[in-house]
């Protein structure tokens, strides 16, 4: 049996949940987002030289649900050469973001280039890209494998991070509808007992087969919160 291979997404697109004016202000703050200090929604990304990516899991984002820790792991973002078409040949101290800003340009985390960033630095206003499932698992599995020199496969982290990756989506839907300092009322929701069960909401939204009933019922709790 061969050893599993560091993997490579099946497109760029498949990489990106959100990048530049695309990107959700609602949306929590997750592993894999790329924050850009001289970076404006419609502005000049040419000027960009001081980006870095979230590193951490969500788990450990956040005490008690909402407020974020501080300071949080984060990793250099810088301009690279190129990127190769095979991510198993590529550095294995980088974790490549081809095409992050509109230009186009190649980009890679470095995790060499390890930062503390203050809550203060994760400035949502210059939240210039957010990874999808697939990108989130990718940079979990090339940290952990920088780390380590053990290659885990992306969907053993998928497992871990769809519950997590379903709620942030909730809570941007939440937020965007209730107000941005709504959050503290979602974690409250997702984290009650769901009636007529033992488990939490947050619980269910982490099992795909409860998953959706989960959507449904905050559907219908924002529509009786509206009155």
């Amino acid at each position: 049996m061969s050893s599993p291979q560091l993997e490579t997404p099946s497109s760029v697109d498949a990489l990106y949940y959100a990048q530049g004016d695309d990107v959700d202000v609602n949306r929590p703050v997750f592993t894999g987002d790329v924050f850009a200090p001289h970076w404006s929604p419609g502005g000049d990304e040419a000027a960009e030289t001081d980006a870095f990516i979230v590193l951490q899991h969500p788990c450990a984002l956040r005490v008690g649900g909402v407020d974020l820790v501080d300071p949080i792991l984060c990793a250099r973002v810088s301009q690279v050469q190129g990127i190769r078409t095979d991510w198993a040949k590529a550095p294995v101290r980088q974790m490549p973001l081809p095409n992050l800003f509109a230009d186009n340009r190649p980009f890679a985390a470095s995790f060499t280039e390890l930062l503390l960033a203050k809550r203060a630095d994760l400035d949502i206003n210059r939240r210039a890209a957010v990874l999808s499932q697939l990108g989130v698992n990718l940079l979990l599995q090339r940290w952990v494998h920088h780390n380590s020199r053990v290659v885990v496969p992306t969907m053993t982290y998928n497992i871990q991070t769809t519950g997590e990756f379903e709620e942030a989506d909730l809570a941007a839907e939440w937020c965007a509808e209730r107000g941005s300092n709504a959050e503290a009322k979602f974690h409250e929701w997702i984290r009650d007992v769901s009636p007529g069960t033992a488990l939490t909401r947050q619980q269910q939204l982490r099992d795909p087969q409860t998953r959706a009933a989960i959507r449904r019922a905050m559907t219908a709790n924002l529509r009786g919160l509206r009155g």
